[in-house]
């Protein structure tokens, strides 16, 4: 199996800002740590940027992720919002987008997130709303850890 991280945002976008945390950031440090377990699990990850520097498009990371042809696309943010809750955004097509995001979202809760979002979001155009989950060819989530 082989996994492609997305770590949202970077170089001159910096995500989400408060208390002197940058998402872009957080969203690095959090999917180094996937990374890590996943390999451990004897898991391929392949990576849409390795630094806080680069910020590649939407259009690139989807690119990435389809020209490596990978089994699974996960995108890692963090919301401003505040308070202890975790979402997970998958496919309106549902499928293994679904079982993924229904997974993903009962780890969040797993280690103490209080409240967990599972959900997708369409489009005007009836598609998928966000991007890397609509112009990815393979199982897609986007993850708002906190």
């Amino acid at each position: 199996m082989i996994i492609c991280l997305d770590y949202g945002h970077g170089g001159k976008d910096p995500g989400a800002m408060a208390n002197g945390f940058k998402e872009k950031e957080l969203n690095i440090s959090i999917g180094r740590h996937c990374k890590d377990y996943l390999k451990s699990k004897g898991i391929t990850v392949v990576e849409t940027r390795t630094d806080t520097y680069s910020n590649p498009s939407l259009k690139q990371r989807c690119e990435y992720a389809n020209k490596w042809k990978v089994d699974l696309f996960v995108s890692i943010h963090n919301n401003a919002g505040g308070g202890d809750r975790g979402e997970v955004i998958h496919s309106i097509l549902h499928g293994e987008g679904l079982k993924v995001a229904q997974f993903i979202g009962a780890e969040i809760k797993a280690i103490g997130q209080t409240v967990i979002k599972v959900y997708d979001r369409k489009g005007t155009n009836n598609r998928d709303y966000y991007a890397v989950i609509r112009d990815t060819n393979m199982p897609a989530v986007i993850v708002e850890c906190a």
